[in-house]
């Protein structure tokens, strides 16, 4: 019997392809300010690094609407203040359907920079 995910399965999930999507945005040219670029060597390896912990930070975030024949999970993570960066705010909306999750939407959500 095929049932809608659980958030455990939205975790292993997100912290395979939501990591992808993550990396594209923040690792982008535009993503980091100069200085954080110069400091972090590799972008990419960094943030596949904290797969498991962004994957739980997804979870944490997400909130379920359980339509019945599938699921809708939506999570905003990030906005906090480093440095005196502001760190981008992520959004997805993920379906949860039969087993299986389908990206619907991701990106980073527009805000204000930190001064």
């Amino acid at each position: 019997m095929l049932t809608n995910p659980s958030p455990a399965d939205l975790e292993s999930f997100a912290s395979e392809r939501l990591v992808e999507e993550i990396t594209d945005e923040l690792c982008s040219s535009n993503g980091l300010p100069v200085m954080m670029r110069l400091a972090i060597s590799n972008c990419p390896q960094l943030v596949r690094s904290q797969r498991q912990t962004l994957g739980r930070l997804v979870r944490d975030h997400a909130h379920r609407l359980n339509l019945g024949l599938f699921s809708l999970y939506q999570a905003q993570m990030g906005g906090q203040t480093l440095l005196d960066w502001q760190v981008p705010r992520f959004h997805a909306t993920v379906l949860a359907i039969a087993g299986n999750f389908v990206l619907v939407e991701s990106g980073q959500t527009p805000g204000r920079r930190a001064p």
